[in-house]
């Protein structure tokens, strides 16, 4: 009897695996629109292999376990497809931003989509430990049954053969790594490998650049570079927003220049912040972002002592190595336990400030800003919108998960008057320059997208805010830019081409490197005439020809028509 069980959950088993690991490309092709002979291709072809794979052996137990890899895989792609709502592969940059993400990150967000992680759990991980179970114990499967599942496993894959066939012939674009899953999958793995080599050789490909910067100003000088994230422009009142999510910066009147047609050109940290701190943009980003170093350095050239201070974690991408330039570096962001919050880096500030030796400084700060859990970046007393509690990330919890994030947008706005407040009067030429590096869907149309890094970004992904401050020292030195800015406020801008001129031009700073067209305090400045992205594949891609929905054009057509 014992026998009995055990020969027929060997049997069971190559019917279990390759159904289960055929759920994700069955997810896929309800999520795409795509024609029949597509779904033969994406899931018929795939059901096949994985048929064959688990009938090469009758040890079908071993089998089973050494393809857990398979079956972590389709989890992980189960679970983007849930949080994005479509059926893109997992992609280059969804690698990079697991191999980036802190464990506090990973549990916040988890947290907020415990179902798909619940059905992928229940999905995989009962069979994967009676394979163990029974890889030890060496069950195995019947012979009989192991030819005739052979037999059906070639069938299939026959089919699912013939049908990518008929679509790489007659779709110019199809390809089994970009359309198939697991293979996009894994070869976006492969490509994610590469770009992690590339970034390991980043010492050695970036040693010898240099901005060739200086600055001849005498005259102490201090500037604050604050990146914000996921800061969405829509939800800041300033910008024209409903709510009245900024009522400290909206005192300052005229001594805040506010921009509202700002987009990123990528949807992802890992991207966008480099391009912001870089003097490169998506046209040059691939081929030149690992032989340059950031803008900190430009600063030190030019006679500048910089400083860091962050409230992201270190996490081994460039944006680290990009921090470590600095003379001074500062991690303000607690435990993964207990994520401290933004305003945490004011007193960490306050004493770069009054240190009165140093003539010449840049503090380059990275907020936490609005990054889901929304509700966990912000003090109670910062509940201003209610209710802002939910525990799962849905559609149903919509109400609640803006009114949380319009809360970030309002405790955003303390941490940027605070800091404000501290240069408004210093005994320097001093100026401020804010930026968000990407933004973020919240179930804003039918679509029903949220959060931000899906490979095809929305209008709500890369629209984000743009502020410049400068103290009344500085606007006395240099009326010129302040009628260069307010002459551009109205412009369509790249926050990622105009971010880092715009500052060192602030900082009064000369580089071969630096390109006044693109500065928004320069009378001179060109706007943005295309929509760019940095694809997955760190491709430039023009967003009104590539990925942009009617949703997002609609959107976009009505801030090119704004006021401001």
């Amino acid at each position: 009897m014992k026998h009995f069980k055990e020969h027929t959950f060997a049997n069971l088993l190559l019917l279990i695996v390759p159904l289960s690991l055929a759920v994700p490309n069955l997810y896929v092709c309800c999520l795409n629109n795509i024609s029949f002979v597509e779904w033969i291709a994406a899931l018929v072809l795939p059901l096949g292999l994985y048929a064959l794979l688990m009938a090469v052996s009758r040890k079908t137990s071993r089998t089973s376990a050494l393809l857990f890899p398979l079956m972590f895989l389709g989890a992980f792609q189960i679970v983007v497809s849930y949080l994005y709502n479509n059926g893109y592969p997992i992609g280059v940059d969804m690698f990079l931003n697991v191999s980036t993400t802190n464990i506090m990150e990973a549990h916040e967000l988890l947290s907020g989509i415990s179902i798909s992680v619940t059905f992928v759990v229940v999905l995989y991980l009962p069979t994967f430990i009676m394979s163990i179970i029974g890889w030890k114990r060496q069950w195995e499967a019947d012979e009989k049954i192991l030819r005739l599942a052979r037999k059906i496993g070639l069938a299939v894959t026959a089919l699912g053969t013939a049908g990518y066939i008929y679509c790489a012939v007659s779709l110019p674009s199809y390809r089994i790594s970009s359309d198939v899953f697991p293979f996009n999958a894994l070869y976006d793995f492969k490509e994610m490998i590469v770009r992690e080599h590339r970034l390991s050789s980043y010492p050695e490909t970036s040693n010898d650049f240099s901005y060739g910067a200086s600055s001849n100003d005498k005259e102490n000088q201090l500037y604050i570079a604050v990146i914000g994230e996921t800061s969405r422009a829509d939800n800041w009142g300033i910008l024209g927003y409903s709510r009245n999510t900024n009522p400290r910066l909206s005192n300052y009147g005229d001594s805040i220049i506010s921009f509202g047609k700002v987009f990123s050109e990528s949807n992802t940290t890992h991207k966008s912040v480099p391009m912001l701190l870089n003097t490169l943009s998506s046209e040059n980003f691939d081929d030149e972002i690992y032989r340059h170093k950031s803008i900190i350095t430009a600063f030190k050239e030019a006679g500048f002592k910089t400083y860091v201070v962050s409230m992201q974690k270190p996490n081994g991408s460039l944006i680290e190595r990009y921090m470590n330039e600095a003379d001074v570096v500062y991690y303000a962001g607690g435990t993964d336990d207990q994520p401290d919050l933004d305003e945490t880096i004011l007193p960490l500030m306050d004493a770069v400030i009054a240190d009165k030796g140093v003539a010449k400084k840049l503090i380059v700060v990275h907020l936490y800003g609005s990054h889901y859990n929304y509700s966990d970046r912000y003090p109670a007393n910062y509940s201003i919108f209610t209710p802002d509690k939910c525990a799962q990330a849905n559609y149903e919890n919509l109400r609640n998960l803006r009114n949380a994030y319009d809360n970030t947008v309002v405790y955003t706005d303390h941490v940027l008057s605070e800091m404000i407040s501290k240069i408004k009067s210093a005994d320097y030429n001093a100026a401020l320059i804010y930026t968000s590096d990407h933004g973020e869907d919240i179930f804003d149309d039918s679509r029903k997208k949220f959060l931000h890094a899906s490979p095809v970004p929305t209008y709500w992904q890369l629209h984000v805010p743009f502020i410049i401050f400068m103290n009344p020292s500085y606007r006395a030195a240099h009326p010129d830019y302040i009628a260069g800015a307010t002459a551009n406020r109205g412009k369509m801008i790249s926050s990622s081409k105009s971010y880092s001129h715009t500052l060192l031009q602030l900082a009064g700073i000369s580089s071969r490197y630096f390109n006044a067209s693109q500065s928004l305090l320069d009378k001179n400045f060109k706007p943005s005439d295309r929509l760019l992205y940095l694809d997955d594949l760190n491709e430039s891609m023009d967003l009104m020809k590539w990925g942009f929905t009617d949703f997002d054009k609609r959107n976009l057509q009505k801030v090119q028509k704004s006021a401001r």
